[in-house]
């Protein structure tokens, strides 16, 4: 009778991963292996070779698009079973040699250089190191996938190791299992079944990320309730969402955050983030930055985001420093990223935000009109193409800074010629647009006061802007912004309307909108003592 041992036993580890010999395929067979690996890129939509046999293909073998519509990403394939030093940079040369005459009009947002030997040296590590930064400087991110990333990435899609390493490397005495089949009509539709999962799930992953990307532009749209509706059909699905990785699930949960954040559910928004943040970290904390910007302000929000490390993220920042007032280092940081011009929306909408302060208003104007071809149907394009318009109209005499309202403007102030009046037009269709469009209340009272400010400007327009200021200062709570445009612009303001105003402020305690509608009230009935009597530090 057999007896256990007492003895401890010695139980040998599992080697933590397997490499697999990707050289031995061959280069044209290596390339259809890295195609597959692009496909399940998350982020990335339309992978293929590029190019037919025998044409130049530029120092690139793949390309696909990137599913934010930024551009594509660029792939070069080499399978090499060792390589000499200096090879890494000489790889990256056959692309960047091209950049000028062939790539920087290409919106290239990210180059991966697959190579099938082991990169693990110290000295290969430095050379990547090196490329990053030059690949940097020209706006695009390098990456290396190497023998050790080629085999996770193979060992993660099942199919492709059914397809191409059957039967797969594994360190078990058994053969994994994929590879059990039973036996009769049954064993083999579940050997199908069970080999299609991998595919499957990828396949659920790319759908998901395409449902994503809709409601990105849907947010951008304004369309916020139906980009809401899409995500939580996801969520709400049990079956899709556990067959979803953890990264697919935290981006998800990183818009519906944003989402609530657009809504001021300060709470919702955290609980979403702490979610997403213990499923994914974050590798760029855009909306803790958001959220930082809507507790704290812009200058916490800046720490949060003090290193980008993509296009969106470097955008924030710039719009960021944009909002704490640090114009140049915002432009600074536009420059960085130059290689984004005529190809982002975004960019030129904050470049148009830079030359607007630094009064060069045709400037961005022409920043206007490229963010307008690129994207013409976002809300912050259509907001953004109807304060530089509007800022045009006015003389160069008046010191014209983009906020969230219009400063009061005296009309002999702004320009009477048929192009200043036209850009005044432009603009308030634009304003009426966004009314249209974006429901929310604080929004549209904004941009009211935007498309009464175009209207206030305009020739022979004086009786309709007259009114739709009445109709400003009648709305609770009271505009102080309407009060000052009436103080500005000469309006007589109904003894009434003075009074219903009067009490309406006598709440308590008063809101910072209450405090500034006092002030402005005071000043239009001349009672500067009383104006200045406000404490300042309860309107800051």
């Amino acid at each position: 009778m057999n007896q256990r041992s007492e003895s401890a036993r010695l139980v040998r580890a599992r080697k933590p991963e397997i490499l697999v010999d990707l050289y031995g395929w061959g280069a044209d067979v290596f390339e259809e292996i890295c195609c597959d690996l692009f496909f399940d890129e998350v982020g990335v939509k339309n992978p293929e070779r590029y190019g037919r046999p025998r044409q130049k293909q530029f120092g690139v073998d793949l390309v696909a698009d990137r599913r934010d519509g930024t551009g594509i990403d660029a792939l070069s394939c080499k399978c090499y079973k060792s390589i000499r030093p200096e090879q890494i940079r000489k790889f990256a040369d056959e692309f960047l040699d091209h950049w000028g005459t062939h790539w920087a009009t290409q919106c290239v947002r990210r180059f991966i250089l697959c190579i099938a030997c082991d990169l693990r040296g110290l000295e290969r590590r430095a050379e990547i190191q090196a490329e990053k930064a030059r690949f940097k400087a020209l706006g695009i991110e390098f990456e290396i996938w190497a023998q050790r990333e080629l085999s996770i990435r193979v060992r993660r899609s099942r199919e492709l190791a059914r397809q191409f390493f059957d039967p797969f490397p594994t360190n078990d005495p058994a053969p994994p299992p994929l590879q059990v089949v039973a036996s009769g009509p049954a064993g083999l539709i579940q050997s199908a079944v069970i080999s299609q999962i991998g595919a499957l799930q990828s396949a659920v992953e790319q759908a998901v990320a395409a449902t994503l990307d809709e409601s990105r532009q849907l947010m951008l749209r304004g369309q916020h309730e139906k980009a809401r509706e899409l995500l939580l059909a996801i969520r709400g699905d049990l079956v899709r969402w556990s067959s979803l990785g953890p990264a697919v699930q935290a981006r998800l949960l990183r818009q519906l955050a944003v989402l609530a954040l657009n809504q001021r559910l300060i709470q919702e928004c955290r609980t979403l983030l702490e979610e997403a943040n213990s499923l994914a970290p974050e590798e760029e904390p855009r909306v803790q930055a958001l959220l930082a910007l809507r507790e704290t302000g812009s200058s916490a929000a800046l720490q949060v985001l003090a290193s980008p490390k993509s296009k969106d993220g470097a955008m924030l920042r710039a719009g960021l420093l944009i909002e704490a007032d640090q114009i140049a280092d915002a432009e600074v940081l536009l420059q960085e990223w130059s290689t984004l011009k005529n190809v982002d929306a975004e960019w030129h909408r904050l470049a148009a935000f830079i030359a607007c302060h630094q009064r060069r208003r045709e400037d961005a104007f022409q920043h206007v009109l490229t963010a307008e071809r690129l994207a013409p149907d976002w809300v912050p394009i259509l907001e953004i193409g109807g304060i530089v318009r509007y800022a045009c109209a006015l003389s160069a005499a008046v010191p014209f800074r983009i906020g969230s309202v219009p400063e009061p403007v005296s009309i002999d102030l702004a320009r009477v010629d048929d192009e200043s009046q036209a850009h005044l037009q432009h603009a308030a269709d634009r304003f009426a647009l966004l009314c249209e469009r974006i429901h929310d209340p604080e929004s549209q009272k904004r941009w009211r006061l935007w498309k009464f400010a175009c209207g206030a400007l305009m020739v022979d327009r004086e009786a309709q802007a007259k009114l739709e200021c009445l109709r400003l200062i009648a709305e609770t709570p009271t505009s102080a912004v309407a009060i000052f445009w009436a103080l500005t612009n000469g309006y007589a303001l109904p003894s009434d309307t003075l009074r219903r105003v009067e009490q309406q402020l006598r709440r308590d305690p008063p809101s910072i909108d209450d405090l500034q509608a006092a002030v402005a009230l005071a000043d239009y009935k001349r009672d500067f003592k009383k104006a200045a009597a406000i404490e300042p530090a309860q309107i800051n």
